[in-house]
């Protein structure tokens, strides 16, 4: 993530839980610049920790996408996002209960 400060659009869905909140939460500090995240079906190992440092870190945030978390993400980290991320446009948050 330090190589890619430009980082505009991040999709790491259907990752079998290879990505985690660990990686996330490390492009969230390092990828000022992030507009696209999608974290969708990625078996409950991006939760609110990831989706907390995104709101935290990336305000230019246009889409999000965390279908599919298996209730990891809750209101919590939906509500930084919402009062963190003013241009978000799209935010999908289907079966993730």
């Amino acid at each position: 993530a330090s190589g890619c400060p430009r980082l505009q659009h991040l999709n790491v869905a259907h990752t079998d839980g290879k990505v985690t909140d660990v990686a996330i939460t490390k492009i969230a500090s390092q990828c000022p610049q992030l507009q696209h995240l999608n974290v969708a079906w990625t078996d409950g190992k991006v939760t609110d920790v990831a989706v907390t440092a995104i709101a935290q870190g990336c305000p230019l945030l246009r889409f999000l996408d965390v279908s599919g978390t298996g209730g990891k993400v809750t209101d919590a980290a939906i509500t930084e996002v919402a009062s963190r991320c003013p241009q978000l446009q799209h935010l999908d948050v289907q079966d993730s209960h």
